[in-house]
């Protein structure tokens, strides 16, 4: 270990979240800080060979856990008694410091709570941009649930471009099939207006991370800075190494890992064809993992971006 050089990293469920806590990692393997990477155990068989035999990276299993705090079931309870009886192990070494901070994941917040009653810091870590935050914080800041049709509200400190309508409001409800709703407690984003679950995940944070940088997301660091009053600093993109190998080839998906979403589409169609349109013509729109189109609804997307 790295005597006084620790950093432990805690990932979320998912590859969408392991891939960036990895390369994290990563950066801070090569700044010469020693890392532990707190992860599920679902998660062990996904971990690339050459990240588990660096030397300078420790990978810690806990159980798998529901979000957002222990004791809410059986796994939960175990994943926070998996970390506890880690650090109390850590702890019984002579000599070997406390970890400089823990940098976790805003779906396992909980586990600050752990960390803290052993007096390492924790610093919240976000593996989505700096605007995404500001605009759920935003939105919730201003009670923009009541918004009235034909209102526009402007959310103070961002760009007017982003302010509330009514039609805001009008999105699909995330949840199992069946039209049962939302989960509470679960994956998703908060309802416009509604206080954003993470806000409470990293009240007790020293610091916060997101996977973004200044030139894609400065204002909103900045903003996110003066509204929570911690520092916030963008450490992205993380992004796994082979994008990072070439600057002017481009990585395909099946190189960085397996697609997803069904798409009939191969890429590089995508891309001849991306490529036969004027330069600065095509917008790019990111659903996230969590938000899946139907067909039918393809085809009112493709009418909203015409409109």
């Amino acid at each position: 270990m790295g005597m006084g050089r620790d950093i432990y990293v805690v990932t979320g469920p998912g590859q969408g979240h392991l891939r960036p806590c990895m390369h994290l990692c990563n950066l801070l393997n090569i700044r010469n800080y020693h890392t532990t990477l707190v992860l599920s155990s679902t998660l062990s068989s996904v971990i690339p060979p050459t990240f588990a035999q660096n030397p300078l990276t420790t990978i810690a299993q806990i159980a798998p856990s529901s979000r957002p705090l222990p004791g809410c079931d059986l796994l939960s309870q175990q994943a926070a008694e998996d970390l506890r009886a880690h650090l109390s192990n850590r702890c019984g070494v002579p000599d070997l410091p406390l970890p400089i901070c823990a940098i976790i994941d805003f779906q396992l917040g909980w586990t600050g709570q752990v960390f803290r009653k052993f007096s390492v810091p924790v610093i919240g870590l976000f593996t989505f941009g700096a605007s995404a935050a500001a605009m759920e914080w935003g939105t919730w800041k201003v009670q923009a649930n009541d918004v009235k049709p034909g209102e526009t509200r402007l959310v103070p400190g961002l760009p007017e471009e982003m302010a509330i309508t009514y039609w805001d409001h009008k999105r699909k409800e995330l949840g199992p099939p069946g039209g049962l709703g939302r989960i509470p407690g679960g994956g998703g984003p908060p309802g416009p207006g509604d206080k954003p679950p993470w806000v409470s995940e990293i009240e007790w944070s020293v610091g916060l991370m997101f996977n973004t940088c200044d030139d894609l997301d400065g204002p909103f660091i900045k903003y996110m800075e003066g509204q929570t009053g911690m520092p916030t600093l963008g450490v992205g993109p993380l992004l796994p190494e082979k994008h990072w190998q070439s600057s002017y080839s481009l990585i395909g998906d099946p190189v960085i890992g397996e697609q997803e979403g069904g798409s009939n589409s191969r890429e590089q169609e995508v891309i001849q064809w991306l490529d036969t349109k004027p330069r600065g013509s095509v917008l790019y729109v990111a659903f996230g993992s969590e938000a899946r189109r139907s067909v039918d609804e393809y085809k009112q997307l493709a009418d909203a971006l015409e409109d």
